[in-house]
């Protein structure tokens, strides 16, 4: 089980351990159920942790762009077990996408410092 927090903001926010070739981060990545691919990740944090380039692809965003993004191979810490992800190079923060909350059920007690689980 996973469990975050509603920020201030209205974001839900929860904590993952990506694994990268040199060390394991845990970063707070806020769910994005518009997000179809698994997580977004500023290019310091895939810098920093040396990840695998695997190619850029084109994606079409909310506001009817479409925007070119390196792909890169990480894996992370899922609820306890180890998950291989592909992660899109963004400019904004971290996000969970639906590929990575695909099979799970998520509650979001939508409130300041509410309550995020995932299971």
């Amino acid at each position: 089980m996973i469990y975050g927090e509603v920020t201030s903001d209205r974001e839900a926010i929860v904590p993952i351990d990506i694994i990268g070739a040199t060390e394991t981060l845990t970063i707070e990545a806020v769910i994005d159920t518009g997000f179809t691919e698994y997580l977004c990740l500023p290019q310091h944090i895939i810098d920093q942790l040396d990840l695998n380039f695997v190619e850029v692809t084109q994606a079409l965003l909310a506001d009817g762009s479409i925007v070119d993004f390196d792909i890169y191979e990480a894996e992370a810490n899922w609820g306890g077990h180890p998950k291989d992800v592909l992660v899109h190079s963004s400019q904004g923060g971290a996000l969970i996408g639906m590929s990575l909350l695909y099979g799970c059920k998520v509650a979001i007690d939508v409130v300041d410092g509410g309550t995020v689980s995932i299971v």
